[in-house]
């Protein structure tokens, strides 16, 4: 069973580069912005009722979410990242099928604009990722069940099947991630089958060169199916399963990207859920989830520079469902 419920950039060396930071007043990354996009997901008790489902809302202007397209295939426990421009959704499963498919989207041009991207090196779901401005990465997930450690990446503007560049230190999967446009985190996760642990680590990797990935630091409680935005300076973690056992918390936690360490207190979630869908502005977090009796939609929100309880967006999406994957851009 899953573990949920469970820019206007410079370029430098052809690469595109965050315009400043996040947090602390600076100006939002570039690969972030205020068109929050939702992909798949699932809606019920279980394994539920799979959605293929892509709509979108504002993150500065509350509304409820607007249908975007149809992901190539009804999907859930995926992964989306994006450049600013551009988003992907990969690493998914229907129904225990996992698929090697990566579909995308224009964040700019809504309407039935949802394609065909690509194909993943192997199937897997449950993955974490992250985009950076340029790149696509994600890494670690299942395959039949089984945890994997591949690490796996696509040029954002460029229509093509993923090359894998190495691997987590571990086989990994009901993990997350995040990027402050240098250093992309992947946390948490368990390893179903291996030691059935769950994780508190932080690995990281510096983007620009797709390096292998280090030891960073740790969570302050490790979970699985935890959901993770980054406003450019500070990595937030909300939400997820604390034991296997159906166990979730509320708990969100930070980082500051380029400070190793142990993550610190942040707040709390409204709901305890694991299968939230986060994205952020630079300025205002957004997690999207199904409400415990799997009838309605909310979304939370947060300041992400100043911590303490989310509270209601007052909105919600256009089809009802968790455990899927969202991203923004403008």
């Amino acid at each position: 069973m899953p573990f949920f419920s469970s820019f206007t950039g410079s370029f430098a060396g052809g690469r595109r580069r965050p315009r400043g930071v996040g947090g602390g007043g600076g100006s939002a990354p570039v690969f972030v912005g205020d068109v929050a996009v939702f992909a798949g997901g699932t809606q019920g008790a279980g394994y539920g009722t799979v959605q293929n489902t892509v709509d979108y809302t504002s993150i500065s202007t509350p509304a409820n979410a607007t249908d975007l397209g149809d992901l190539s295939r009804a999907a859930y426990l995926n992964t989306s990242m994006g450049d600013g421009s551009r988003g992907l959704t990969t690493g998914y499963n229907y129904l225990s099928n996992s698929s090697t498919e990566i579909n995308y989207w224009s964040y700019s041009t809504p309407g039935n604009a949802v394609g065909y991207f690509g194909a993943q090196v192997s199937k897997l779901y449950a993955v974490g990722g992250f985009g950076d401005g340029t790149y696509a990465i994600w890494g670690g997930g299942a395959v039949s069940g089984n945890p994997a450690s591949n690490i796996q990446y696509v040029t954002v503007q460029t229509i093509s099947s993923a090359t894998q560049i190495g691997n987590l230190s571990v086989t990994l999967t009901y993990l997350t991630g995040c990027c402050d446009g240098i250093w992309g985190l992947f946390a948490g996760g368990t390893r179903p089958g291996v030691d059935n642990a769950i994780r508190t680590n932080i690995e990281y990797m510096t983007t620009a060169t797709l390096s292998a990935t280090s030891t960073w630091g740790d969570l302050s409680v490790g979970r699985t199916s935890a959901e993770a935005i980054c406003d450019g300076v500070r990595g937030i973690f909300a939400g997820g399963g604390t034991d296997g056992q159906g166990t979730q918390t509320d708990l969100i936690d930070y980082v500051t990207v380029q400070t190793q360490g142990t993550a610190q207190s942040f707040g709390n979630l409204t709901t305890a859920s694991s299968g939230y869908m986060g994205a952020t502005d630079g300025t205002t977090g957004v997690f999207a989830n199904e409400d415990v009796a799997g009838a309605t939609s909310f979304i939370d929100q947060i300041s992400t520079t100043t911590g303490g309880t989310a509270t209601d967006y007052g909105y919600g999406l256009s089809v009802h469902r968790r455990a899927g994957a969202a991203s923004s851009g403008a």
